[in-house]
C-alpha cells in the first residue's frame, strides 16, 4: 500500500508516478456538498480519472480501471465519512492499494 499524502487545502494537486508514467492527483472538497473529490490527469492533462467522490473504504476507480495503473485508489477509516478536516486530523489516508497486494479473489473483482 502506498499512502498518497493531501496537502493541506482544499483544492490541491500533487505529481505520482506509477511505471514510469506520471499523473497529476486533484483532490478537491466542495463546502456546498460537504464532500472531497478526488480525479487524475497525465502528463497532457488529460483525464485518467475522471472525479469521484472520495468515500470510506471502497475502491475509487473500481468502476473506472486504468490500465497503465494496477491497482485501486481508497480512503482508509474507521468513519462513516469522510469530513473538511479527515485527512488534515489523520482520521482518514488516501492511498494506492496494488493488485499484488491483494488476494487473487479480491483483485480479480477489482480487475473486472
Amino acid at each position: 500500500m502506498r499512502i498518497i499524502n493531501i496537502p493541506n487545502y482544499y483544492n490541491s494537486k500533487c505529481q505520482i508516478s506509477f511505471g514510469g508514467n506520471v499523473y497529476t492527483a486533484q483532490f478537491m472538497y466542495n463546502d456546498e456538498c460537504d464532500i472531497w473529490t478526488f480525479s487524475m490527469f497525465d502528463v497532457n492533462d488529460n483525464v485518467v480519472i475522471a472525479p469521484h467522490k472520495i468515500v470510506p473504504n471502497f475502491p475509487l476507480n473500481y468502476d473506472a480501471p486504468v490500465a497503465s495503473i494496477s491497482g485501486v485508489f481508497m480512503c482508509i477509516t474507521n468513519k462513516t465519512r469522510i469530513e473538511k478536516k479527515s485527512f488534515v486530523s489523520g482520521e482518514a489516508i488516501f492511498c494506492y492499494v496494488p493488485y499484488a497486494e491483494m488476494s487473487a479473489e479480491v483483485a480479480d473483482v477489482f480487475k473486472h
